[in-house]
């Protein structure tokens, strides 16, 4: 299983002019720009067969237009780059596509419903989150080591709070915490969790990890843990935290290694086989991010789990002062 996406290298000219000869085909590269999705999405979407959709896909890969990513038994596909030559001619193509509005929509819609699993895990488990959260063990040692990084700030924001078992580290660290959870059942959780204290200084936000319910440089520090893998797109969750980032701000990420364990995906609401350290630095990259520290944890010895758990990993990067986040 890789994260990265591959391709079959380059056609000849002929070869891409006779593949992009079908509307069928344009309509696959332009629901596959800036996304992947999986050959049933892709049917679903386009209103294909899933025999047809493959087909068009091997062909766009042969000539090097489609690349490739395989996570456990599923396996996504992406537009390529393709030759720099074909660039503006293809994008010209892709934008006079007749259904391009009804194809953009249906993508769209199929893209959402990946996170409708893991919402309904979320949903329904409620107070069992904290028992379940303790089979991934290991991780509190690490973060308070992390956190011992982090100046103290103004601002924290703790995307996907949970039960908000990092509130009181951050509390610690910040004169304000921004606890952000999507779910109700774990937000009403969360401000359970911290009842019993003074929250003051502590403000539950319902909001999505991908589009922060924040302004441009809104905090100084950002903490991300075992959130990435829930959501459609991870890359983007990451380009909202260095958008609401401040120059020079923190972001701790904590999440599970590359593995192979698809019970996760199936009982646990993964949308995400864990993810390679050289993606996420590339997605960090983009968002304005320079990764600083890079961490794996592995799970601790003799903790009873009902299934073989994956190591975990803890990354530590900063904001550039002249970083321009992706779109």
């Amino acid at each position: 299983m890789s994260s990265a996406f591959t391709s079959a290298g380059t056609a000849s000219p002929e070869q891409i002019f006779q593949v992009l000869g079908s509307r069928t085909r344009l309509r696959v590269l332009r629901a596959l720009q800036g996304r992947e999705l999986s050959v049933g999405e892709l049917a679903e979407s386009l209103r294909l067969t899933q025999s047809s959709a493959s087909k068009h896909l091997a062909l766009l890969k042969e000539a090097g237009l489609v690349c490739v990513r395989r996570e456990g038994t599923w396996t996504f596909y992406q537009r390529a780059e393709g030759p720099p030559a074909l660039g503006r001619v293809l994008r010209e193509a892709l934008e006079s596509i007749e259904e391009a509005a009804a194809d953009d929509a249906a993508v769209a819609a199929v893209v959402a419903t990946r996170g409708d699993r893991s919402a309904r895990f979320f949903s329904t488990v409620g107070e069992q989150w904290e028992r379940i959260r303790q089979e991934y063990g290991g991780l509190a040692p690490v973060v308070h080591a992390v956190a011992g990084l982090v100046p103290r700030v103004e601002i924290a924001l703790d995307v996907g709070t949970g039960a908000g078992h990092l509130l009181p580290i951050l509390r610690d660290l910040a004169r304000r915490v921004i606890a952000l959870e999507s779910t109700p059942a774990m937000l009403a959780e969360a401000v359970r969790a911290t009842a019993t204290g003074d929250t003051a200084d502590v403000i539950f936000v319902r909001g999505d990890a991908q589009s922060l319910p924040l302004p441009d440089s809104a905090v100084d520090a950002v903490f991300a843990s075992q959130v990435l893998r829930h959501v459609p797109h991870p890359s983007r969750a990451l380009t909202e935290i260095g958008r609401v980032l401040r120059p020079g701000g923190t972001c701790v990420v904590i999440d599970l290694c590359e593995h192979q364990e698809e019970w996760l995906r199936e009982e646990r609401g993964h949308l995400w086989l864990g993810f390679a350290r050289a993606s996420l630095a590339r997605w960090m990259e983009q968002a304005g991010l320079t990764l600083r520290g890079y961490r794996v944890v592995q799970p601790e010895p003799g903790r009873p789990a009902a299934r073989r758990m994956p190591s975990s990993f803890v990354a530590h990067a900063m904001t550039r002062a002249d970083r321009r986040p992706s779109p």
